[in-house]
């Protein structure tokens, strides 16, 4: 393409973009600011140029007033904006961006090393940030509190005003975009990919083995206990400021019972409304669980679980032993056994009806249970 009708046709976007911008009625109240004002700076204090100025100032006030809401032509805009676009050549820019890459590191690197040429410069740069936090947490503060000086109808009117505003149809769709952008991806990803073989773990296996390849182990792990290290620390800064505040543990518990009864509340209703299925629905529902569920699976990890318990006894015996003596010794069974007595003494009448209603099956398996067992001596 000709660079000098690229030129013309740039000179002819910005000249309509600059048109456009004079329709705007900031512009224009500016102008009708500037003007007048110029005028009576030129003119000063000799009453000849006052003559000539002062019509000037009535027409540019009367032209241009303060109050013409004129809105920018964003029809002109628009199609400016479209032609920069479609005349922009992303295919150079693309190898432009990927020539200079390898520049673009060295020139980050040559800054870096400048500026840590000077430690105590930097240093002192990065002691503004704690005074640059405190500002912002002092600006939130001070607008929060603002906002708190609302009375609560009118706090509430101005929030509910703004949630009015927001286009939930719009939402909808926006995440049936992304839903739809998600299963091309999946599907994108079987058909790239071989049978049984989608492309995108085989991708993404690729990247975590160059970003493990890269990271010591030792370090990393170094690194996780100092964070377990941190969490352990603030939570005992946390039972420490327990013990001395009784009144935020009382409200914590409360907390907490409020959050677990509304847990208790919602999965009751979920139960309810499950109850309350026509039964076809029900069936359908339960037998797209169960087919989903893979109780295989789940079967073959308790079996690993348990071949791991037994292969640690065979190993080493004395060591579980030990561990499960430790256990047991810690547990005061004296206690064990004088609650469960408390209990039976002083709600058996409560409990009797729940073991009357699964012991005597319990008991009848039981004792089917041990004549095979003697049959089998």
């Amino acid at each position: 393409m000709d660079p000098n009708k690229i030129n013309k046709s740039h000179d002819s976007m910005l000249l309509n973009f600059i048109k456009s911008m004079t329709y705007t009625r900031k512009f224009q109240e500016t102008i009708g600011e500037i003007i007048p004002e110029i005028a009576k700076i030129w003119a000063g204090r000799n009453k000849l140029k006052q003559l000539v100025t002062k019509p000037i100032e009535k027409s540019f006030k009367k032209s241009f007033p303060s109050d013409n809401y004129l809105m920018i032509k964003i029809s002109d805009i628009g199609p400016s904006i479209v032609k920069i676009f479609g005349q922009i050549d992303f295919g150079r820019l693309r190898d432009v961006v990927d020539n200079s890459s390898q520049d673009l590191k060295s020139l980050v690197k040559y800054i870096n090393d400048g500026i840590w040429k000077y430690p105590s410069k930097l240093i002192l740069l990065f002691s503004f940030i704690p005074n640059i936090i405190n500002g912002l947490v002092f600006l939130i503060k001070e607008n929060l509190s603002s906002i708190n000086t609302l009375s609560p109808d009118l706090l509430t009117d101005v929030i509910l005003s703004l949630v009015r505003e927001i286009n939930g149809k719009e939402i909808g769709q926006t995440i049936n975009e992304m839903s739809e952008l998600s299963r091309k991806l999946h599907t994108g990803s079987a058909l790239l990919g071989g049978p049984g073989k989608p492309m995108f773990p085989i991708r993404l296996q690729k990247l975590l083995e160059d970003i493990m390849s890269e990271i010591d182990p030792e370090l990393l792990l170094k690194a996780q206990y100092e964070i377990e290290d941190g969490k352990t620390t603030f939570f005992n800064a946390w039972i420490d400021f327990l013990k001395e505040n009784h009144q935020i543990w009382l409200q914590e518990m409360e907390r907490k019972g409020v959050y677990q009864s509304n847990n208790i509340k919602n999965n009751l209703k979920y139960s309810k409304t499950v109850a309350d299925l026509p039964d076809d629905i029900f069936l359908k529902g339960i037998s797209a669980y169960l087919s989903k569920l893979n109780l295989v699976d789940f079967a073959e990890r308790i079996n690993i679980a348990i071949q791991n318990i037994e292969r640690a006894q065979k190993l080493n015996p004395n060591e579980i032993k030990q561990n499960i003596n430790e256990f047991i010794n810690a547990i005061d069974l004296d206690l064990i056994k004088d609650c469960i007595k408390d209990i039976l003494e002083n709600h058996m009448d409560e409990l009797r009806d729940i073991f009357r209603a699964f012991l005597p099956a319990l008991i009848k398996e039981a004792r089917l249970l041990i004549e095979e067992e003697v049959d089998n001596v």
